[in-house]
């Protein structure tokens, strides 16, 4: 059986799995004993679709290396999030599983990377999708760096890029956060949220940096 397995995390915390799987006794339809229903949608998720309900494993008949299908997404909390492929087996040993996020245009091959992004809480139907045929000119992850403000926690996260040195000020220069660091991802909890506009100043191991503005 050819099949490969997806993984959906937050902050590195596992939220759900599904299974796709390839073989002679089942189709793109459902299929009794193959395909599995998602009985807890309550939570933040993954999942296929298959006549308007949400499945966690989906069969899909023999493979075919031209197959493409929606990859749902439910969020239950504005945040990042990160999908990573697993437990692979037959012909995805060794060939591309590409994730299309169809809201950003970001095209990424699971079988190198995973892929991290940014979601407000919704439920998405059509978020990604799943195929393993390059039809276009893959161009893999932009550079994308992302903040955002929760609570009296503070968001940063570089996908390709790693941070070297974080810089936070309000507009009046005064700074709140100077550090040394090391790494792609970082949840700066010590600063108070007071509905004020700051500046995180973001300088990168390649020697170039970024700015950005939030209201924290």
């Amino acid at each position: 059986m050819t099949f490969f397995g997806l993984n959906l995390y937050q902050n590195e915390n596992p939220l759900n799995q599904i299974l796709i799987g390839y073989n002679s006794k089942s189709s793109k339809e459902f299929d009794l004993g193959i395909d599995g229903k998602a009985f807890d949608t309550s939570n933040s998720m993954i999942y296929t679709t298959i006549k308007n309900e949400k499945y966690v494993i989906n069969g899909r008949g023999n493979f075919d290396a031209d197959d493409i299908f929606n990859l749902g997404f439910k969020a239950n909390a504005k945040g990042f999030y990160s999908i990573t492929m697993e437990n692979k087996a037959g012909a995805f040993e060794n060939m591309p599983v590409y994730i299309k996020d169809n809201f950003t245009g970001t095209v990424t091959d699971l079988n190198i990377s995973y892929y991290m992004f940014l979601s407000e809480e919704g439920d998405f139907e059509k978020r990604f999708e799943i195929f393993y045929t390059q039809k276009q000119n893959y161009t893999g992850n932009k550079n994308t760096f992302y903040v955002y403000s929760e609570g009296n926690n503070i968001y940063i996260n570089s996908f390709e890029k790693e941070i070297s040195h974080l810089t936070i000020h309000d507009i009046s220069g005064r700074i709140l956060y100077n550090q040394l660091v090391n790494g792609n991802t970082f949840n700066i909890s010590t600063i108070n949220k007071n509905n004020t506009v700051l500046i995180i100043d973001t300088h990168f191991k390649d020697g170039s940096n970024i700015s950005r503005k939030m209201i924290h």
